[in-house]
């Protein structure tokens, strides 16, 4: 689609007003946020800035269709692209776009009526759905868009423009990560059109032919430069430093004194900015044989390689760099630039991933012992097969239902107060449950869990429940002694048969005696009752 004129555009948009819709029909920026969270994917993104940095340095000019291109590789979307705000302030132009809308490279839409526009008047990203419905003419950017996220970047505080990633169908929905990466390559943005304004200046002043008049105004103009250069740099979120031919340092940005830890020494400082360095094995790495040292003198780039930075303070940190030989306009070899990628959160991730492969492996091997043990108590006091499938069944019921009350926890704990509810629901009239309120552990949830289930299924066989009338009281407290804390758990029947003391031991019992810290089982005629002590860990909240 041409850049039509901004006059043609409103009258195109004030002739079809009647099916124009408001400007929060189209937008559903909140639909970020509800949709499922992914985990980041920094590696990807950290190689795509680089690949942007790297390009940035090589050639300036084509920088803003890399930079298009690179939005639809990482966003994974149908169409990208950046809109610039007009240097009259009255229209956006498209000067780069990627993917479907490509052919409209030189398009674009009013300041005062349009996406772009809407964004820049509330300063904020913006999730449009079917903006055609709005704006009529861009009914005639084809194929329509699905849905368009639109983030504002900005030079010197003053929004200049916008990024975007367009889903042409419902197959691609944008979310809070993509958000989030749009507006660091917002930022990349923002230090790129810098620099593409800083190329073109400099590209002017080695066209110029006036040496005398202009000799006064074009050093102010490289001064000016040097500084842009520099703000350009430290608005990086990257650590960037640079170094001349001899590894000597020459430059670094915020970013890079924040991640080093302290403030390196220009013209002191060798290779790098660090305190110290060591390889991936925990060896120390000296500076002279950094990747930078490497890059420097075998004058080639660097990559692929990790390293671990001590700051003074003694933490480390592993991070991934990327030195880059540099050379002037005739070809000579002045120094080299290095961004270090930080890989903390790349390595908590990796490390909690293995956390939980292990914890899995230990939940299946506990769980699969449990059963076992279910399982052959179940065979071994039963008196019919058929007797052994149900009672089995039942107790694979609430081991299950145990599991299901963990699994809504994230495996943190059960409150006590929901297992004893949950197991008594059916008789909910005839109970009464008191006591304060305490999360077990996931391993004391799923043992008392299968007490509480013993002690219902015998109130319902042969105790209070079995007959109306009967009824089941259970209290709870918490105790201290010497140990720490103690919970002190009281069940008491009353209103069923005439009680007496078992023959012989049943799982019940066996269960009772082997999950729990101290348990008490009494028969009077009146009704069974038991005193049941559990010696609370730390991690238990009480």
């Amino acid at each position: 689609m041409s850049l039509v004129t901004l006059e043609s555009q409103q009258d195109a948009a004030l002739s079809r007003a009647a099916t124009i819709q408001p400007l929060e029909a189209i937008l559903c920026t909140e639909r970020l946020a509800q949709r499922p969270k992914r985990d980041p994917d920094y590696e990807t993104e950290n190689r795509a800035l680089a690949d942007l940095v790297q390009a940035l340095a090589d050639s300036p000019s084509s920088i803003v269709q890399k930079l298009a291109d690179t939005l639809l590789t990482v966003f994974k979307a149908d169409s990208a692209g950046i809109s610039l705000l007009a240097e009259d302030g009255k229209s956006f132009y498209w000067p780069a776009i990627a993917g479907a809308w490509g052919p409209h490279v030189g398009g674009g839409t009013p300041r005062d009526f349009g996406p772009c526009g809407d964004v820049l008047d509330r300063n904020a990203p913006l999730l449009f759905t079917h903006w055609e419905l709005r704006y009529p003419y861009l009914s005639e950017a084809t194929p329509l868009a699905e849905e368009g996220l639109l983030v504002p970047f900005y030079v010197r505080g003053k929004a200049v423009g916008t990024v975007w990633a367009i889903a042409h169908d419902k197959r691609r929905q944008f979310d809070s990560e993509d958000l989030r990466q749009l507006e660091r390559f917002a930022r990349f943005t923002s230090a790129a059109y810098q620099a593409l304004q800083l190329h073109r200046l400099e590209r002017s002043h080695r066209a110029t032919k006036k040496l005398m008049e202009e000799q006064g105004r074009l050093l102010a103009d490289i001064t000016q430069s040097e500084h842009t250069v520099r703000e350009l740099l430290n608005a990086l979120p990257a650590a960037i430093y640079t170094t001349d031919a001899e590894g000597r340092l020459t430059f670094f940005n915020r970013a890079a004194e924040e991640l080093a830890g302290r403030k390196p020494e220009i013209g002191k400082d060798n290779w790098c900015v660090t305190h110290r360095l060591y390889r991936t094995d925990g060896t120390p790495l000296p500076h002279d044989q950094c990747p930078m040292a490497v890059a420097v003198r075998e004058r080639r780039p660097i990559r692929d390689v990790e390293a671990i930075a001590e700051r003074p303070d003694g933490t480390r940190m592993p991070f991934m760099p990327f030195p880059t030989p540099l050379y002037d306009a005739d070809g000579n070899f002045i120094g080299a630039v290095n961004m270090l990628v930080d890989l903390t959160s790349r390595k908590a991730g990796e490390a909690k991933e293995k956390l939980l492969v292990r914890e899995l492996q230990h939940r299946s091997n506990n769980l699969l012992s449990v059963v076992q043990t279910i399982a052959s108590r179940s065979l071994s006091t039963a008196t019919s097969l058929s007797g052994a499938k149900a009672i089995f069944e039942a107790r694979l019921h609430a081991l299950a239902r145990a599991h299901r009350r963990l699994t809504d926890s994230d495996w943190i704990g059960v409150e006590l107060s929901e297992i004893i509810t949950a197991e008594l629901e059916p008789f909910a009239p005839r109970t009464k449950v008191e006591g304060p309120s305490i999360t077990l552990g996931p391993q004391r949830a799923q043992d008392f869990s299968l007490a509480i289930h013993e002690l219902v299924t015998n109130a319902v066989k042969y105790g209070a429940l079995s007959r109306l009338g009967g009824d089941v009281s259970v209290s709870w407290k918490i105790e201290s002694n010497g140990r720490g804390k103690v919970l002190k758990f009281h069940w008491r029947e009353r209103g069923g048969p005439p009680v007496a003391k078992p023959s012989r031991e049943g799982f019940g019992t066996l269960l009772l005696n082997s999950v729990l810290d101290s348990a008490t089982l009494d028969y009077p005629p009146e009704g069974f009752s038991c005193d049941l002590g559990l010696l609370l860990s730390s991690l238990e909240n009480a």
